[in-house]
């Protein structure tokens, strides 16, 4: 997560993301964060670096599987 963070907020900075109200939040979390380390959350990595929803999660209910799954395309994401 620590490398899908760093993607993320370098997209974040570029203005590079499509949802912008996304966008916001995210820098608005990391402007609050006593934390500069602290990681971006999964679901945000995803619909920042997966914004096409492969795993169609937006709708639906949140199981541990889906984490697992979700990661692994965060995963794939980061080696393009």
């Amino acid at each position: 997560m620590k490398l899908a963070t760093t993607k993320v907020y370098e997209l974040t900075d570029s203005d590079s993301i499509e949802d912008k109200e996304l966008q916001e939040r995210l820098l608005r979390e990391r402007e609050d964060s006593c934390y500069p380390e602290k990681w971006v959350r999964s679901i945000d990595a995803y619909r920042v670096l997966c914004p096409e929803d492969p795993m169609r999660l937006e709708g639906m209910r949140h199981r541990a599987i889906d984490d697992a799954v979700m990661e692994g395309w965060i995963l794939k994401s980061l080696d393009n």
